[in-house]
């Protein structure tokens, strides 16, 4: 599935905030492609795993920020980007096929797991 070695950028900004971005290349059909995005389409797994990773960083700047506390707010963002022109949502894709099925059912779980947020 890998495509060349993971990747991770941490920052932290002066008024508090973290950004955790992590890139992972993976070679993968639409299909395939599909199929994971509607593995993401709920974050939850993934804040853990960073909230845990993120620990030993939030404890090291806990003394020098005054009033310091964790929020529970967070933005999650999982994106794709491909090098080939076909996606499951172009008009190259038959309506009803197994990659317009993926595609839709991917949607479906981000709009779900959108409104649970909200």
């Amino acid at each position: 599935m890998g495509s060349g070695p993971a990747r991770a950028e941490l920052s932290l900004f002066d008024f508090g905030a973290i950004s955790l971005a992590i890139s992972i290349p993976v070679r993968l059909t639409p299909e395939q492609m599909l199929r994971l995005a509607g593995d993401l389409a709920d974050t939850s797994p993934l804040t853990a795993a960073a909230k845990l990773l993120l620990a030993p960083w939030l404890e090291r700047i806990k003394p020098v920020i005054p009033g310091y506390e964790v929020s529970d707010l967070s933005e999650e963002y999982v994106v794709f980007s491909s090098d080939r022109s076909t996606t499951a949502g172009s008009a190259q894709t038959p309506r009803g096929s197994p990659a317009w099925r993926d595609w839709n059912r991917a949607r479906s779980a981000r709009e779900r797991s959108r409104k649970r947020r909200d």
